[in-house]
């Protein structure tokens, strides 16, 4: 997903967009949410924004909003503002676009955790700075990844607690094969930033760990990242089971067939055990930070801090909370109201046209 360049998250609440941008408008719907099946993310609860801009990072389109309400079910653009948007990508971010002459690529199945820690009656949140060399490189990230063919073996099943595929299956909406992405969520965190969500055969939750077990965690990681399949090893070699009960589904992004690299992810939320350290690989991840959601937020808006959409959305879901209980019971109430969010973009009368979920014509394309 492409974001809009730093200055337009820099303007002030007026439609004095002024020449931030020259080089090509785009039109957009007028409405937004006609109907009453709009995602969860994209609605707040009790909150009313009158005549307030508000920039939304959609695709590799960025519109600026007049929102006249925010309610449970609609959100609406004026239009004035739909008439011509104009946008840029944001160079920071290293994003690949699809071939138009070819058909667009399948989404691969992914996973990522939000993992969070109640600091000072605040929430933060752990995340990652891609290389500049890798899909989405330049951009802060949860911990996650593809799902690999070992996150798919029978095997690793018997050593997950609390969380059956069947009920896994269930919560995705699929027939089978749904705890698979709870593994690889465990998995792609480790490799990550280091952390094992695993229980100690005592039933305590994996902490910290004496210098034996450092040395065969730090071995284990390597080995992961090097793409040796060691997981289901590693948790025979310390007798560990994955805690796979500790991840709530929060929500599920498939990338715009606009883009080469697509994904089907499935993003979890999750408690950081106390006494492990989370940091970031030094290869795929080049720097990592605990920030608050708000924080992050309000850089992302300065430019300070480049997100992607589907991160912004996630962030927004966890602001506001003081603490993790709180906000992980309210993720765990909501994980069966999950729907599927793929923009879609496309070209129609000479103007690029974005629809989300619930817009008016979004089947039609």
């Amino acid at each position: 997903f492409f974001q809009a360049e730093d200055g337009i998250r820099a303007l002030v609440r007026s439609r004095g967009l002024g020449d931030v941008y020259k080089r090509q408008s785009y039109n957009f719907i007028d409405e937004r949410g006609n109907d009453q099946n709009i995602p969860p993310l994209y609605t707040k609860d009790k909150v009313n924004y009158n005549d307030m801009l508000k920039t939304n990072y959609i695709g590799c389109l960025t519109a600026i909003y007049d929102i006249k309400k925010i309610s449970t079910s609609k959100i609406y653009m004026s239009e004035k503002d739909s008439k011509d948007i104009k946008v840029e990508r944001n160079p920071k971010i290293n994003i690949q676009e699809a071939d138009p002459s070819l058909p667009p690529s399948e989404p691969k199945p992914a996973a990522t955790v939000l993992l969070v820690r109640t600091i000072e009656e605040a929430v933060e949140v752990f995340m990652i700075q891609r290389s500049i060399k890798t899909n989405f490189g330049g951009a802060w990230v949860f911990p996650g990844g593809k799902l690999d063919e070992y996150d798919l073996k029978d095997d690793i099943n018997n050593y997950c607690r609390g969380l059956t595929d069947e009920v896994a299956s269930q919560l995705l909406g699929v027939k089978s094969g749904g705890l698979n992405y709870w593994i690889a969520c465990i998995r792609e965190c480790f490799e990550e930033c280091g952390v094992l969500l695993a229980y100690r055969s005592s039933g305590e939750v994996f902490g910290s760990s004496d210098e034996s077990e450092k040395e065969i965690l730090k071995e284990y990681r390597d080995k992961l990242n090097k793409g040796e399949p060691v997981l289901l090893e590693l948790c025979q070699k310390l007798d560990l089971q994955l805690a796979v009960d500790r991840l709530a589904y929060i929500s599920h992004w498939v990338t715009p067939k606009s883009e080469a690299k697509r994904y089907s992810t499935h993003f979890f939320i999750a408690l950081f055990p106390e006494g492990q350290i989370a940091k970031h690989d030094g290869s795929e991840g080049v720097k990592s930070i605990w920030i608050k959601p708000e924080d992050a937020l309000t850089q992302g808006e300065k430019g300070e801090f480049p997100i992607i959409f589907p991160t912004i959305k996630n962030l927004e879901s966890i602001r506001g909370f003081t603490d993790t209980e709180t906000l992980l019971k309210n993720k765990v109430e909501d994980q069966n109201n999950i729907v599927t969010v793929e923009p879609k973009i496309f070209m129609q009368d000479g103007k690029m046209v974005l629809l989300m979920p619930g817009d008016e014509g979004y089947d039609d394309h």
